[in-house]
């Protein structure tokens, strides 16, 4: 009880903080949290593994029914502490670069053949066009404030190869931004990514905030 308590306390906190920029934000979050600052902070530390296991069981059957099986490529955006990232390799029996701006999560997220980790910026990703058969997102993009989102979303179009599909997952409960996450609900998040014309494949609840799945692949 006390420690869900001082939980909240240090939420509260972090939405009370100022921040030069984003990345510093997230820095500290990860410093103080580790790898459970990925996740919805009311979640407890000792959630993490069954949250974890519960999106990748609900979540990857989801993306597999969307695959060619010519995949061999994947970028994990904002893969944080690496939570899928091997398993996406597992998954289309190819590579996958994790991205994030976060190396406090990097360096501990799992190692594997098959999986490397890449530091980036808020700004350019640093790939060439149509680098991607796949672009995975889980949770991210509500973390990008309104005024860069769209710049985000064109450099991930720009990376995804024509044809390539672009899976996201987001909150879009109708509720208040906090300082450092950005609520949008489910027709925003389509026309934001209107280059792939994505469209909803399922829903579920987490901690009474709906959670959206999205899938689109990018025209030719």
């Amino acid at each position: 009880m006390l420690n869900r308590i001082w939980n909240r306390l240090l939420f509260k906190l972090s939405r009370s903080k100022k921040y030069s920029n984003l990345t510093d934000y997230w820095r500290d979050r990860a410093r103080r949290h580790g790898k459970r600052s990925v996740l919805n902070m009311m979640h407890k530390e000792e959630e993490f593994d069954s949250v974890t296991e519960y999106q990748k069981e609900l979540l990857f059957p989801l993306l597999k029914a969307e695959l060619n099986g010519s995949e061999l490529l994947v970028l994990d955006f904002g893969c944080g502490p690496g939570r899928f990232t091997q398993g996406l390799s597992e998954l289309i029996g190819g590579n996958v670069i994790g991205v994030d701006i976060t190396p406090e999560l990097l360096e501990i997220a799992p190692k594997s053949p098959t999986v490397s980790y890449q530091t980036i910026g808020t700004e350019v990703l640093p790939f060439p066009d149509s680098t991607f058969d796949v672009i995975w997102s889980c949770l991210v993009l509500g973390g990008i404030p309104d005024n860069k989102i769209s710049q985000s979303i064109a450099e991930i179009g720009r990376i995804l190869k024509p044809g390539g599909l672009f899976f996201y997952i987001e909150n879009t409960a109708n509720v208040p931004n906090s300082n450092y996450w950005f609520f949008r609900d489910s027709d925003e998040y389509r026309q934001l990514a209107a280059f792939c014309s994505p469209k909803i494949v399922h829903a579920y609840d987490d901690l009474g905030q709906t959670i959206t799945i999205f899938s689109g692949r990018k025209c030719r």
